[in-house]
């Protein structure tokens, strides 16, 4: 999904756009990262990317439960 590298980051990272355009004129490679996760896992911030200071920014959600609500979101899908 691309919106979990923000979750999973803390916002440390952001989502990036799908594509690539090169505007330094010389040959570079360009390569995604990908991630499908498991329905049945809890989508929340790496342990490395919060702290007493950086407090976690996004609550816990089942990675089902959110690949549904971004669906709904960006696709208008429903269920049922």
């Amino acid at each position: 999904m691309k919106r979990l590298a923000p979750r999973w980051t803390n916002d440390l990272y952001g989502a990036t756009v799908p594509r690539a355009i090169n505007r330094a004129g010389k040959r570079r490679y360009s390569i995604p990262f990908l991630s499908n996760v498991n329905p049945l896992e809890i989508i929340s911030a790496l342990a490395s990317c919060h702290c007493d200071e950086r407090l976690a920014r996004y609550e816990l959600i089942g990675a089902a439960a959110y690949v549904q609500a971004y669906m709904q979101v960006r696709c208008g899908v429903t269920d049922g």
